[in-house]
């Protein structure tokens, strides 16, 4: 088993893929990756878009990504390439 940003995981083969599968308990859906929500996978793609919402929320005050985006509506909302927006304080650097 391996686990990272909360997320228990464990390994189906020997790539950096990995898969949730056999994961119990809670999934936080407003931070993962389009390849996790989708086909249940995390790789270092999906962990750095994680790391991302994290920074969002740092940067935004505790702000949740997309707080305005119900659950059921979220993969629908990314897969037409929507993405938060800039934070008040964040600096275009850090945001891009």
């Amino acid at each position: 088993m391996q686990s990272d940003f909360g997320l228990c995981v464990q390994r189906y083969d020997k790539s950096s893929n990995l898969s949730s599968d056999n994961c119990v308990g809670r999934l936080p859906i407003k931070w993962l990756a389009i390849e996790s929500l989708k086909e249940h996978e995390f790789s270092l793609q999906s962990d750095i878009w994680s790391f991302g919402m994290i920074l969002y929320e740092i940067h935004s005050f505790g702000e949740i990504p997309f707080k305005n985006v119900e659950i059921s509506q979220l993969m629908e909302h990314l897969e037409a390439g929507n993405r938060p927006e800039k934070p008040e304080f964040c600096s275009e650097e850090m945001f891009v």
